[in-house]
């Protein structure tokens, strides 16, 4: 079952060093022009490439996109091969901007 995790409750989650993997699905001139300092990039456009070698199926998985459309794309193609545990950032990378780290680049 997908599920969404508030901005708040994610960096709660990363201030405690929870065992999870912060998933940034955006394009990858997308991350580097800005990104939370935790996440791995791997870009839905390459997901059926590489998600499945790089990603175990047991960790606590985060995905993160710029608002949500491309985070709750990515939380069904990773539910459709098998994750579990997988969670997306609710108002994306944009309400963490606002809420929680305006060092992270608005676009």
């Amino acid at each position: 079952m997908i599920q969404k995790i508030s901005p708040k409750q994610l960096k709660e989650r990363i201030d405690t060093k929870s065992d999870l993997v912060l998933l940034d699905c955006r394009e990858a001139d997308e991350f580097a022009y800005t990104h939370i300092k935790e996440s791995i990039n791997i870009p839905i456009s390459e997901f059926e490439k590489r998600v499945e070698k790089e990603i175990k199926k047991d960790k606590p998985i985060i995905i993160i996109s710029h608002l949500e459309e491309r985070a709750l794309r990515a939380c069904e193609y990773l539910e459709e091969k098998g994750f579990e545990n997988i969670t997306y950032l609710e108002g994306g990378l944009e309400a963490w901007s606002l809420e929680i780290d305006s060092k992270v680049k608005r676009y």
